[in-house]
Formats: C-alpha cells, sequence, structure tokens
C-alpha cells in the first residue's frame, strides 16, 4: 500500500492491485462518500464478480454487540422492501465488528448535484419525481420504516432511465437508538429538511417523511429553502413558527395545484398533510391533470355591495368581506373589509395567485359608479340630505324582511328546483383511469428468467431478470396504446415455491404503459427477490405477468439453490 493510499482499520490488507482493502468477500476499491452514518466504497463482490456500492457503519453504530445485532435485522428488514423506487440492498452482515450493506451501484446524480449544476426542473419533472418519491416512501412505510432523512443528497436520478431511487436509510436504521447515537434530547437529521415533529424531538411516523419531501418539492420549484436561519436553535424556531413564504409569489409560473399540495405537505401539524404517501402520490397525480389557471374569481355585485357597506362603516358586515376577499389588500388603506380580509388571507387561496389587480379595479368601477349617482350635497358630505334619506330606507329595509321568506318559497319549492344535482367544480374533481383488461395485454409474453447465481444464502437477495416481448404487429393491437390513459399497465410478480409447499409471493414490480416494449420488440426488466421467510431448500422461482387486478398473462419459471447461512 502506497503512502498516498488511504487506510481504514475495519479493512483487511489488500490482495491484489488497485484495492485499498478487503471487507469479506468484497474487494474495495475506492471511497465514494463519507456521511454522519457511516463511508461508502466503491467494490466488488468476489463470489458474484458484481459491483457493489458497499456501505461501513461508523462505531456510533457499531458500538456493542447489541447495536450490531439490531443493525443488522433492521437492515435486513429494510432490504425486505422490493421497489423500484427505492435503492436495492443485496447483503447484510457483519465483519470484523463492523456492520455493513452491499447495495446496488447506480449510474446517474443524486438530486442534489443536479441541483448544484445549475439543471432547472419542469413542473411536469417536479411532479413526475414527487410521485416516484411517494412511491418509493409508501414501499418503505408499509414495512413500518420512516426514512428521518429525504433531502436532495438521499435522492438518485438514473442516468440512462430518468429513475428516481430513494438512497441511505441510515437514520431510519438508527430507529429508537437515537439518544445512543448522537446524545440525549438532540436532534438527528439534516437540519433544513427536518419536520417539525423531529424538531420536537416527538415521536415519528410516516408523514414526517412527507413534510421532508415537501421542503425538497418546494426547492425544486423555487430554488430555496422554505426556512433558512444561520444556526440550528434558528433552524428549529423558523420550522415550528413561521409559515413558509407563497410558492406563487416567489415563482407565478408554478401550477396552482402542485402549489397547493406542497404548501399542505409542509403543514406544521401530522395531522393537516396527506395522510400516507399513497394518498400523496394521488394529489401529484390530480395535478398533472390539472389546469395551470385555476384562480377563484370573485363575485363582482356581491363583492361591489358588501364593500360599499364596508366602505360606509358597517362592522357586521366584515366577516362576509373576508370571505370573499382571497387575499389582503394594501396595508394602511381606510376601510374595515380591508382589515379583516388582511387578519384571514390565505384561508381560502386555493390557487394562491394574487387577485389584488381585479379587486383594484373593482374599487375604481366602484368610485366611478358613486361620483355618477350620488347627489351632489351628498357627495360634498351635506348631512342634511343623509338624514331626509333615513325613514325611507329603514321602511325598505323592513319591507325587505317580510317579502324575503316568499321570495325563499318561490326559489325553492319543488318544483322549480331541478332534478339533476349540480355539476362538480373542477378543482374537486378526480379523473378515473380506464381499466386494463386481459385482452389488452394478450400480445405480451415473458419468454424467459434468469438468475444471477444458482444459489443464494438464505435471508439475502438475488437479482432476476425477465425477459418481456411484445408480439403486435402495429399501433392497433400495441397494449402501450391500449393502455396509454391507465396509471398501471401491467404487473410483475415473483413467486417462490419449494418442493411439495404452496407459492409465496416475494416481490412485485409495477409497469407503467411507457414501460412495456415496444411491437416486435423485446426487453429485460430486473428484480430483486429477498430471500428471507424460505427454507435452506431447491427452490422454484415463478415469474408472471398480471393485469393490475391479477389476472394471469403469461408466466415463466427459473431454478434456485437456498443454502442455509453460516454461523459466524
Amino acid at each position: 500500500m502506497t503512502a498516498e493510499t488511504p487506510s481504514y482499520e475495519f479493512l483487511e490488507p489488500p490482495k491484489r492491485e488497485g484495492e485499498i482493502g478487503r471487507l469479506g468477500p468484497y474487494r474495495v476499491f475506492r471511497q465514494l462518500g463519507r456521511g454522519g452514518m457511516g463511508e461508502v466504497f466503491q467494490a466488488v463482490d468476489s463470489r458474484l464478480k458484481r459491483n457493489v456500492a458497499l456501505k461501513v457503519m461508523n462505531k456510533k453504530v457499531a458500538g456493542t454487540k447489541h447495536s450490531r445485532r439490531r443493525f443488522v435485522d433492521e437492515a435486513r428488514s429494510m432490504a425486505a422492501i422490493h421497489h423500484e423506487n427505492v435503492v436495492i440492498i443485496f447483503e447484510v452482515g457483519v465483519k470484523n465488528e463492523t456492520p455493513f450493506m452491499a447495495m446496488e451501484m447506480l449510474k446517474g446524480k443524486t438530486l442534489l448535484q443536479w441541483k448544484q449544476s445549475g439543471r432547472l426542473f419542469s413542473d411536469e419533472e417536479i411532479i413526475e419525481m414527487g410521485m416516484q418519491m411517494s412511491r418509493g416512501l409508501a414501499a418503505a412505510h408499509q414495512c413500518g420504516i420512516v426514512h428521518r432523512d429525504i433531502k436532495p443528497a438521499n435522492i438518485w436520478i438514473e442516468e440512462t432511465t430518468g429513475r428516481v431511487k430513494i438512497l441511505d436509510f441510515g437514520l431510519a436504521l438508527a430507529g429508537v437508538s437515537i439518544d445512543s447515537l448522537s446524545g440525549r434530547g438532540s436532534v438527528v437529521g439534516s437540519p433544513g429538511y427536518l419536520s417539525p415533529e423531529q424538531a420536537r424531538d416527538d415521536p415519528l411516523d410516516d408523514r414526517s417523511d412527507l413534510y421532508s419531501l415537501g421542503v425538497v418539492l418546494y426547492e425544486l420549484c423555487v430554488g430555496k429553502l422554505p426556512s433558512t436561519a444561520k444556526s440550528m436553535p434558528g433552524h428549529l424556531i423558523a420550522i415550528l413558527e413561521h409559515d413558509p413564504p407563497s410558492i406563487l409569489e416567489l415563482n407565478p409560473d408554478i401550477k396552482p395545484a402542485l402549489a397547493d399540495v406542497i404548501h399542505c405537505l409542509l403543514s406544521k401539524e401530522a395531522r393537516d398533510r396527506p395522510s400516507n404517501a399513497v394518498h400523496l402520490e394521488e394529489m401529484l397525480e390530480y395535478a398533472a391533470q390539472a389546469p395551470y389557471e385555476q384562480e377563484l374569481e370573485p363575485l363582482e355585485p356581491l363583492d361591489e355591495e358588501v364593500a360599499e357597506v364596508a366602505d360606509a362603516g358597517t362592522g357586521s358586515i366584515q366577516p362576509a368581506a373576508a370571505s370573499i376577499s382571497i387575499t389582503p389588500t394594501d396595508s394602511g388603506k381606510p376601510g374595515a373589509a380591508s382589515q379583516t380580509s388582511s387578519n384571514l388571507s390565505g384561508s381560502l387561496n386555493v390557487s394562491g395567485k394574487s387577485t389584488t389587480a381585479s379587486k383594484r379595479s373593482a374599487k375604481k368601477k366602484r368610485r366611478s359608479r358613486k361620483a355618477a349617482t350620488a347627489p351632489a350635497d351628498v357627495a360634498h358630505g351635506d348631512s342634511t340630505q343623509v338624514n331626509g334619506l333615513k325613514w325611507p330606507l329603514v321602511i325598505a329595509a323592513l319591507s325587505l324582511l317580510l317579502v324575503s321568506p316568499v321570495i325563499y318559497w318561490l326559489v325553492t319549492r319543488p318544483d322549480v328546483v331541478p332534478n339533476d344535482p349540480l355539476p362538480e367544480t373542477p378543482i374537486t374533481q378526480r379523473p378515473t383511469a380506464p381499466q386494463v383488461t386481459l385482452a389488452m395485454l394478450k400480445p405480451l409474453s415473458l419468454t424467459a428468467a434468469t438468475v444471477e447465481s444458482d444459489s443464494v444464502q438464505l435471508g439475502n437477495a438475488v437479482q432476476c431478470t425477465v425477459t418481456l416481448k411484445n408480439e403486435a404487429q402495429d399501433a392497433s393491437g400495441d397494449p402501450r396504446v391500449a393502455t396509454a390513459k391507465a396509471r398501471d399497465a401491467a404487473v410483475l410478480a415473483v413467486y417462490a415455491k419449494i418442493k411439495g409447499g404452496d407459492k409465496k409471493r416475494m416481490a412485485t414490480q409495477k409497469l407503467r404503459p411507457r414501460d412495456l416494449p415496444a411491437p416486435g420488440r423485446e426487453m429485460q426488466r430486473t428484480i430483486p427477490v429477498f430471500t428471507s421467510g424460505l427454507e435452506p431448500k431447491s427452490c422454484e422461482l415463478i415469474f408472471e405477468l398480471q393485469t393490475p387486478k391479477a389476472e394471469l398473462v403469461s408466466s415463466t419459471k427459473a431454478a434456485i439453490e437456498i443454502v442455509a447461512p453460516k454461523r459466524p
């Protein structure tokens, strides 16, 4: 080892040129990165000749035998997450009293690296990334794992496919041992992306990750974090006390529906956020289909009447003025309506766009109408004329109160009210995806399946590859065209069957229309299969292509040997 080559006490000496050391069967070549939970190295699994990213946990995690055992158990649970938007974990173990994880080696960049390069993202790209991250988080949350550190540095964008993958579940692996990792009462996570629950050091659930994801999406929209400070205490106060600036005020080109979803994610209380990651994906999908212009238009006649009475000093009408004014008027202007609107601003802000211009236009109309209709002596403040109008106005008001019930009955009686309900507004309409049928997918078939190794140690993952072929002749029978408007076109499911036993579902992968091969072409899909829960015996892996409703389209098989783990 040369003087320039760094040494690591947990690595065994190198045996070949180019290595900096070895960790069990892994040949370690160089350090890729370092974080609070450990270091990541480029390595090769000498058994399978496979490139891996080897994450070695630091001494805080590996301090005691109990902490090492718990890390391995929880890491294996995490490795059971089979999803294309979560990094694949091939193996988890302990070597030289050092816990490690062997993960897939990815090509591409982190979202942080893309941001630092000056890359800007469109609304469509932000929504698509948000939906993919939602799916990955949903898969983790279903396994009882909260990530705790969602940030651009932990979001990977693959080079060729553009697929998003969530990285580094290091803090998730810390689990309940946060105090032992960083001191009693300390806050674990990245300051700018902490949820209010993390800032308070409260127990966390899935919605903490959703808040952090909201921070990432906010940053992509406006180019900065929703709250900033020069110190950690300042960060915590900003997260707990300060509302983020409006996205649409900072970037008016963002879709209002997308801005609404992000501000919902940034709610201070977890109960006010989407209930789970699946719900969030549905919200983002709706935002993708919503039009850019969804501004609430004020009702001009009602707005004018209320504003006139409020301008005259009738305080009892102030709440009605607030319910119509969506954004606050300029400060310092007279009028009770302006003051009340400022106090309640944002409560009806669906689109987030300012209506100041329309209000100013309405005020001009009101002023011109008053100048044209008011008598000269009233316009100049003659109180005698006002007193002369007092009793006629009172009589007119009493008459209106007496005839109002009659008018209400005439309008609402059954023969006047239409039978059909009013149509829903575009804001509440939810498009329904067409149902995918077996006939639509008939041209698709699974032609082959391979596994990277004939045997795998029980509890580890094995990489499987299936070949999917589209036998359609042209676009008229192409499943991609038939399912183009569907959210999911098909499902790729993997089952394991021990001789004499029932088959057990091991992994699934959803296929969107764009994931299917073109007519007359075939493509390969890779699926990691984690072998926990099986027996150390010969095993048959069954790969099935199914409709989203689990109807069988095609299937193929592969054999593998499950071997018992070696005792340390």
